[in-house]
């Protein structure tokens, strides 16, 4: 058909601008909705379309009305309208596939490459994640929901299995934490101290190095595998490992623990698990053994981590070399002493256990001597006592009035 049997155009006498355009002189009117226009392009434009494509439509239907075809041309016809259709779905998954490349896959996709038990690739993970995917694991830590996730750990000092001596492997087969150390390798306490006996407030900066220990576990889930992040979270908690503490008693060492918790941005969202660590640390004096294995394995994170920390540069603030270093040498010295006491109790001990007012003096009784069960007996009633204390005040805030907004976080403590 000509192209006049497909659009009737006739001339506009009326002259003016094409409404499609504006710019070219309307030559022609639309003779369905009126348009004026001045080309057959401006005819056919997106804003013409509807009645465009009607007019289109409805002559091709009267096209076909009066054609007739062979069952072989209408075969042909539905074959080519397949071969089409096959095509266009084929386009669509292409397109669909370049939109997956080009935009943000699944998490898993995403960190496919990593070795999630290697701490170096772990800490890459979060760069892999979206923004919307950091909000929400902020939000989960937060609101505590992430807890959810995660399967409960049963400390081990809380049945029979005792603590993990195999080393975590990474895809490289190099141990993030090596073999806890054998007692064997730990030095007859003589050869540090020579002829001095061991302090007497010993025993009570034991327990602010057990706390630590089991406040770290109970953040972790049960997981130190990373040396370093271990080891820092151990300075961040204890008094004894960061800074030098000697404790008098044993509330001493649990309030100097709860002071740093409290005063740290990061751990104070975190401060309820202090209360259940404390109740770990009394399941842990209540066996020797405990004691052993739980200095044992913080003695071995910050071996791991005076090695880990050789080929990582430009570390500040309490995590670096010769802090790493000291509490290494700290956990060293505290295995040997335990050992030491463990097998030789102490010499005039019973004063010592219970406060500063009753120290020993050169004129007390050199012959006096406590054994391990009665020291350990002593501090974990002290600590009974002092999870009594932790128990009324945590009441307290409970009923508390809520703390003005923008008030300082001392006046609350």
């Amino acid at each position: 058909r000509s192209q006049a049997s497909v659009a009737v155009f006739y001339m506009d006498s009326a002259g003016g601008l094409c409404e499609v355009c504006r710019v070219s002189a309307a030559r022609y009117t639309c003779p369905a909705c009126g348009l004026r226009y001045c080309s057959l392009g401006c005819y056919k434009s997106e804003r013409h379309a509807n009645c465009s494509e009607a007019f289109y439509k409805k002559e091709l239907e009267t096209e076909l009305k009066g054609m007739t075809a062979s069952a072989e041309e209408r075969q042909r016809m539905r074959e080519m309208l397949k071969r089409v259709d096959e095509q266009q779905r084929e386009e669509n998954i292409e397109d669909l596939l370049d939109e997956d490349e080009d935009g943000p896959t699944s998490l898993a996709d995403r960190v496919a490459d990593l070795d999630l038990d290697n701490p170096e690739h772990v800490a890459r993970v979060w760069e892999r994640l979206t923004a919307e995917e950091r909000r929400d694991f902020n939000e989960s830590i937060t609101s505590g929901a992430i807890t959810e996730a995660l399967t409960p750990w049963t400390p081990w000092w809380a049945g029979e299995d005792s603590l993990l001596t195999h080393a975590r492997v990474s895809a490289t087969s190099k141990p993030l934490i090596t073999d806890t150390h054998a007692a064997s390798d730990v030095p007859m306490l003589s050869s540090l101290l020579g002829e001095r006996p061991p302090a007497w407030d010993l025993v009570h900066n034991l327990v602010d190095v057990v706390l630590a220990y089991c406040f770290a576990c109970r953040l972790c889930n049960g997981d130190l595998a990373d040396a370093l992040n271990a080891a820092d979270l151990l300075l961040q908690v204890s008094a004894v490992l960061a800074c030098n503490a000697v404790h008098e008693s044993v509330e001493a060492a649990v309030r100097a623990t709860q002071a740093r918790i409290f005063t740290s941005a990061t751990l104070l969202q975190l401060s309820a698990h202090l209360p259940v660590a404390v109740a770990d640390v009394d399941a842990v004096l209540a066996k020797t053994a405990h004691v052993s294995r739980a200095l044992e394995h913080a003695h071995t994170i910050a071996r791991a981590a005076v090695q880990a920390i050789k080929t990582r540069k430009g570390l500040q603030g309490p995590l670096d070399r010769k802090s790493i270093a000291n509490m290494e040498r700290k956990l060293l010295f505290l295995r040997s002493w335990w050992a030491w006491i463990t097998e030789h109790g102490y010499s005039r001990s019973l004063a010592l256990l219970t406060g500063p007012t009753t120290r020993p003096t050169e004129a007390a009784p050199s012959t006096l001597q406590v054994s391990i069960d009665d020291i350990i007996s002593a501090l974990r009633e002290e600590l009974s006592a002092v999870r009594a204390l932790l128990d009324e005040e945590a009441k307290t805030r409970a009923t508390a009035r809520p703390r003005p907004a923008g008030a300082p976080l001392i006046q609350e403590l």
